[in-house]
C-alpha cells in the first residue's frame, strides 16, 4: 500500500523494474525520442542532456518506474499496467 491505497499492479511493477534493472544499469543513454511534448514536465535541463549518461539505478517511485542517470539525472515514466 501507498499512502493507505492499495496497489494491485506492484506484481507488474516489480518485475518490470527487475527486468529494466538487468537490461539497463550501466549501460549509456543513445537517444530519446518524446512522442508527446506533454509529456515532459520540465525543460531545465533540456532533455537532451540525458544522452550519452549511464544508467546507475532503476526505481519505482509509486506507480511509476524511473531511471537514475549519471549525474544526478532521473528519467521518470508511468506505464499502462492497468489494476486487474
Amino acid at each position: 500500500m501507498v499512502s493507505g491505497e492499495p496497489v494491485p499492479e506492484l506484481p507488474d511493477l516489480s518485475i518490470y523494474l527487475e527486468a529494466l534493472e538487468q537490461r539497463l544499469v550501466g549501460r549509456r543513454v543513445r537517444r530519446i525520442q518524446m512522442l508527446s511534448p506533454f509529456l515532459l514536465r520540465t525543460a531545465v535541463p533540456p532533455i537532451g542532456s540525458v544522452i550519452g549518461r549511464r544508467v546507475t539505478e532503476v526505481r519505482r517511485i509509486g506507480k511509476r518506474l524511473a531511471l537514475g542517470l549519471e549525474g544526478g539525472l532521473w528519467l521518470a515514466g508511468g506505464t499502462a499496467v492497468e489494476p486487474r
